[in-house]
């Protein structure tokens, strides 16, 4: 082979012919064919104002492809698209790129049709050749437009720069002819390039088959290694030659079945793996389907064949992203197993580095297979989470911005109208209820329901319930069951039978718990009813919202309910009905120094608001264990504002708890920080902190006193009075209301950071208290005394500091405990310690120690603090469906309703993960 630096001769005799025509050939690659593939030559003749090139292969038994060219004033070449179209789109097997005379051409460069009539370059070809600047892709010439003498073809590489595949050009530095060159001379001159390819190191010859065979043009994105051609091979077996790279499949367990039910065999490649380069090829087989010309190729993955799960080929005919795709799901990418995936942007910036890539690598990089299912998935997700109407897809601005992204968005149907959407939607939801009720099945608790009543903008009563419950690993679960339209009256009796039907649907019957709901009197027989339909004692199971109880105290504060708090009977105070009157009309926030008295005072029932939902630090969410020490800190706070605020000294009967010495947990521990009760001093100075109850209360205030203070004469003042009253009678209401229920003592006894001490401490001086207590709780405990469990074998939860559970217990009043097997378990852990430092009491209990020390108190742990504090999940999924039905959307049935909320909620909530495989058309069996 002559040297680099010099050009190529012409052979004796051609070089006087004054009209010469410039002949070139071409060879793609390496040195040697290897794993059966082709590689190929190029002939081109420039003849007159056209050129014709010859498309050849190295492997003697494929033909030749021609195709014809024109070439342009400027030396540029012009393609005919339809000298080479088949299929739905065009393409060339080569790369043209011309220079003042000489012309190279690049073999198996994939070029798409939209570039025949224009000039293709490739960028850093000719770097060097121009002095003053770097010449650019699709540039009919160089940027700064100097003479095209500064453009000397002895100074263009005869091998292209790094990245196009290893091309050696062979050319010559002539002009091309003006005139028609008779065939003899143009056979003359590839005759004497056959004699120098004979001498050089690549002796394959130019081959001179029939030119009637067509090319297997691909209609996507393809690989420049993947053209194949048509025509006939003398070796017609699909014998596999490579045995060792499928040595590990059994082919007759493989079969492809299509809608029709008939069956597709796979089998393996006859070069196994062949030039496939994807990294995905490490972790499953490159397969084909059995007698199907062209070959249809897929991709089995090797640890899904192995688990023996039904779909586990992809199809590969496009590019490897299916494949990419099923293995994000092993949490493999690219860079390995449960290696993070690089982001785009420095993949970007990483790529824009490499010098020279040809057109075959950007399609590598940037090309990108459309997949209907993925879309599909990625389009319910979107209307679910965001509330979108059904008829986003049907705006002609967004389909045209779709469509310049990909044109295969509505090639393949997926511009979907609002009635495909609904069906999509409805699809997603009856294919995943079977895996939310395995969920339901996996629980490890007693599954609670949160229920309520909603009437939606378009008239529609919808019933909202909501599942509580530990799952397999012990975390805690929430979700959106069901969202049925209630039809009928709004009775008890009509809301229990819709959701005693949700429980048969996803049959649990056998692991239903506590239900929290609101304080309407219907819940109550709904209560009722169900506990007949299920036995079970309706006043244990009946729980009431604590969200909805403080409400009502603010409501009872601020407005006022019961005229009976008004304290009448005394001389100085002289209230009425229409006084009364006049301040629900007014409203109680009139002036500024009122708005100050009133902020102070609602602040604590805000903040324990905010805690029973479960916000803020400490507890992990809001349970029922924190249900009692809410009640306690808020009636402390009343009965302290109560002595405050008033013209005398009240004369019920009530505990005088010291504000400064709470027997309620430490804030900080339980709540948040509270400010003061109260700030300045209003009215009646505060009582000293060394005075008892049993103390007789002073006198009440002379007139000549309520003289100098003239605000405790106003209206606002004597309202405030009472609605401090009023408050503290209804929160009084309703914390006597939790003795008929066990579990919220008992949430607390097995708390490890309260406990019967705290109990103990919180309710002295009420022994009665304290000794009830334990026998409902006693009795809670029996029911789970004598249950059968297991032991597991490995932890199934580990929680984050595990170890502090021993340091604490070392610490621990009575850590010398014997754990004796006959002991009883409840009687063990009352006689345990206390673990201050212990916030997250579900996570505690779920760990191995606890349920190998206690298996069976364990057990009612898991289901006591998987109760929700408040009844606020159904009120969350009526605001979110609130968004959905708009005024503009008044034709929302309550079936779309209900399948959009759920899906939303499955999403949110991790029930469900991904939503192709509802849309995959491939059913892929494993006999």
């Amino acid at each position: 082979m002559a040297n680099n630096q010099q050009a190529l001769a012409l052979p004796a005799g051609a070089a006087n012919a004054p009209t010469a025509p410039t002949s070139l050939v071409a060879r793609y690659g390496q040195e040697r064919v290897h794993e059966g593939r082709s590689y190929a030559w190029i002939a081109l003749t420039p003849v007159g104002d056209q050129a014709l090139g010859t498309v050849c292969f190295t492997d003697s038994q494929l033909p030749s492809h021609p195709f014809l060219m024109s070439v342009n004033p400027d030396g540029s070449f012009t393609i005919s698209a339809e000298q080479v179209r088949t299929g739905r789109q065009s393409y060339v097997n080569a790369l043209l790129i011309a220079s003042r005379g000489t012309y190279f051409v690049a073999a198996c460069a994939n070029i798409r049709a939209g570039h025949f009539g224009s000039v293709v370059r490739v960028p850093g070809f000719c770097e060097g050749a121009c002095a003053s600047c770097e010449w650019k892709s699709h540039r009919s010439r160089c940027l700064c437009r100097n003479s095209d003498e500064q453009f000397v073809p002895a100074v263009v590489p005869r091998a292209l720069p790094p990245g196009l595949g290893g091309l050696t050009i062979y050319y010559m530095a002539t002009q091309p002819s003006q005139t028609p060159v008779e065939t003899s001379q143009s056979s003359q001159i590839l005759s004497s390039f056959n004699v120098l390819e004979s001498q050089s190191e690549y002796s394959a010859p130019l081959t001179t088959l029939a030119l009637s065979s067509e090319l297997n043009i691909p209609t996507e994105f393809q690989r420049p290694d993947d053209f194949r051609s048509t025509a006939a091979h003398t070796d017609t077996s699909r014998t596999v030659r490579n045995l060792d790279y499928y040595k590990d499949v059994d082919f007759t367990r493989l079969y492809w079945r299509e809608r029709d039910g008939s069956k597709i065999q796979l089998e393996g490649c006859l070069n196994g793996k062949g030039a496939s380069k994807s990294w995905i090829f490490n972790y499953g087989w490159r397969m084909q389907v059995q007698g199907v010309v062209p070959e249809a190729y897929y991709w089995v993955c090797r640890s899904c064949y192995n688990k023996r799960i039904t779909r586990c080929a992809f199809s590969v005919g496009y590019g490897t992203a299916p494949g990419i795709k099923h293995l994000s799901t092993h949490n493999i990418t690219v860079h390995g197993e449960g290696q993070a995936k690089r982001s785009r942007l420095s993949s970007s910036f990483a790529a824009s580095s490499t010098k020279s890539p040809s057109h075959g690598q950007d399609i590598e990089r940037y090309g990108t297979v459309f997949h209907p299912a993925a879309w599909k998935a990625r389009v319910v997700a979107l209307i679910c989470h965001d509330n979108h109407a059904f008829q986003l897809f049907e705006s002609p601005y967004l389909q045209d911005l779709l469509l310049s992204l990909n044109p295969s968005v509505g090639q393949r149907g997926c511009l979907a109208i609002h009635k495909t959407i609904a069906s999509w939607i409805s699809q997603v939801y009856n294919s995943h209820m079977g895996i939310v009720t395995e969920k339901l099945h996996a629980a490890t608790s007693k599954i609670h329901l949160s229920f309520d009543l909603w009437t939606s903008r378009n008239l529609r009563a919808l019933l909202g319930v909501n599942c509580h419950f530990a799952d397999e690993f012990g975390n805690l679960k929430t979700f959106l069951l069901a969202l049925p339209q209630q039809l009928g009256q709004h009775s008890g009796v009509n809301i229990a039978d819709q959701i005693a039907a949700i429980i048969e649907h996803f049959n649990i019957s056998e692991s239903i718990g506590y239900f929290m709901t609101d304080n309407v009197t219907n819940n109550d027989t709904c209560i009722e009813a169900l506990g007949l339909e299920y036995n079970f004692n309706p006043l244990h199971r009946r729980l009431r919202c604590s969200g909805h109880k403080i409400n009502l105290v603010a409501r009872a504060m601020l407005w006022g309910v019961d005229e009976e708090a008004f304290e009448n009977e005394l001389a100085t105070v002289d209230i009425e009905d229409h006084d009364l009157s006049i301040w629900r009309k007014k409203g109680p926030l009139d002036e500024w120094s009122i708005i100050v008295i009133y902020n102070e005072l609602l602040q604590p029932l805000y903040h324990a608001t905010q805690r029973l939902e479960g916000k803020g630090g400490g507890a992990s969410h809001g349970a029922i264990w924190q249900v009692i020490p809410a009640m306690e800190k808020l009636l402390t706070h009343l009965e302290a504002a109560k002595q405050e605020y008033s013209i005398v000294w009240p004369t019920q009967d009530y505990t005088m708890v010291n504000s400064q010495t709470s027997t309620v947990i430490d804030s900080q521990d339980l709540h948040e920080p509270l400010p003061p009760p109260i700030r300045a001093k209003r009215g009646r100075p505060k009582q000293s902190q060394s005075q008892s109850q049993s103390m007789p209360p002073p006198p009440p205030p002379t007139r000549e006193v309520l003289a100098e203070n003239p605000f405790e004469n106003t209206l606002e003042y004597r309202m405030l009075c009472v609605g401090i009253n009023l408050a503290w009678q209804k929160l009084d209401e309703y914390y006597s209301k939790t003795d008929q229920s066990p579990v919220y003592v008992a949430a607390v006894v097995l708390h490890p950071g309260l406990k019967w001490k705290w109990l103990k401490k919180a309710w002295r001086g009420r022994p009665s208290w304290i000794s009830q207590a334990r026998v409902e709780v006693k009795k809670l405990w029996l029911e789970y005394a004598n249950i059968i469990v297991t032991t597991e074998d490995t932890e199934s939860l580990r929680v984050e500091d595990n170890a502090r559970w021993m340091d604490d217990d070392f610490l621990s009043d009575f850590s010398d405990v014997e754990n004796d097997a006959s002991t009883d378990e409840y009687q063990k852990w009352c006689e345990e310690g206390r673990q201050p430092n212990e916030y997250r009491p579900l996570e505690f209990w779920s760990t191995q120690r606890q349920k190998q020390a206690y298996p069976r108190l364990s057990r009612m742990v898991r289901d006591l603090f998987t109760i929700p504090a408040m009844s606020d999940e159904p009120e969350r999924i009526f605001s979110s469906a609130g968004l959905m039905t708009t005024p503009h959307r008044g034709r929302l049935s309550a079936r779309a309703i209900e399948e959009a909320q759920c899906v939303k909620s499955w999403l949110k909530t991790g029930i469900i993960t991904s939503l192709e495989g509802t849309f995959e058309n491939i059913d892929l069996v494993l006999v």
